[in-house]
């Protein structure tokens, strides 16, 4: 009787430890997810795999290239800092092109970097005519207002696409011409910190509106990175043909001026 008692006691002592021991695996197991997950920092893309290109010639001419950016605040939220991006195109279709235009995207839109805590969207162009006074929030200053509402802004998730159009050019953000156009979109970043303000005029006089990302203590390193796209054009003839496009975002020259301009010095280059 005492030695099935004793074998008993010492079955239920060894399972008690191998589930203690499968307890602590677990739990460890689960710290160390927990962990990497917060290194681990999201990019704006659907894919990043790149399209199959089936062109048989070269049809787009890049005449014109370049990335801006801008530095601003939201005021009633104790200045909140944000920063936008617009990567802009200018593309001319060749002179003796064999087939129109039957669809055009941009696609895998990445940033590969951006503040720690921040929040980002990206966000196509809405149809309003460059030439009338329509105003578009997101390309204006009007995005500056004193209350400006991010949550409200509608991010793309997939790809953005651009309605193709007869003509030489139009005046719509968001269409594009067969035999040639302009593109530009939008990437926002916000909620990357706040300044106070009263402390800082205490101490300089004045508020500097090149010195925002200065104020939030916002590193050069949080910054710096790229942002990279696919333009991806498919014919009527049932070729389709892309090309990447990077674009750096210099740390330094937001953190110190507040604003970027960005010339990726491909003007010429076909695809």
């Amino acid at each position: 009787m005492l030695q099935k008692e004793f074998s008993s006691i010492v079955q239920y002592k060894f399972f008690r430890n191998k589930i203690t021991k499968l307890i602590v695996a677990l739990l460890v197991g689960a710290v160390i997810i927990f962990l990497i997950s917060l290194t681990f920092k999201p990019t704006i893309t659907n894919s990043k795999k790149d399209p199959d290109n089936t062109a048989t010639k070269q049809r787009f001419v890049v005449t014109q290239a370049y990335l801006s950016g801008m530095t601003s605040k939201v005021t009633k939220r104790d200045n909140e800092i944000y920063y936008y991006l617009i990567p802009r195109l200018n593309l001319q279709v060749v002179d003796d092109i064999d087939t129109q235009i039957n669809k055009f995207e941009v696609i895998n839109i990445t940033l590969s970097n951006y503040p720690k805590g921040a929040k980002y969207k990206v966000v196509k162009p809405h149809h309003v005519n460059t030439l009338e006074n329509n105003v578009d929030p997101y390309f204006n200053t009007s995005m500056q207002a004193d209350d400006f509402d991010f949550e409200k802004v509608v991010s793309v998730t997939d790809k953005i696409e651009y309605e193709v159009v007869d003509g030489a050019s139009t005046p719509y953000r968001d269409d594009f011409a067969r035999k040639g156009d302009s593109i530009e979109f939008l990437v926002i970043v916000y909620q990357i910190g706040n300044y106070d303000e009263e402390s800082i005029i205490k101490s300089d006089g004045k508020i500097d509106s090149s010195k925002y990302l200065q104020y939030a203590k916002i590193e050069q390193e949080s910054i710096t990175g790229e942002i990279s796209f696919i333009v991806l054009v498919t014919f009527e003839n049932g070729e389709q043909t892309f090309k990447k496009f990077n674009f750096a975002i210099e740390g330094e020259e937001m953190v110190n001026k507040s604003y970027l301009n960005f010339d990726p010095k491909i003007d010429g280059s076909k695809f």
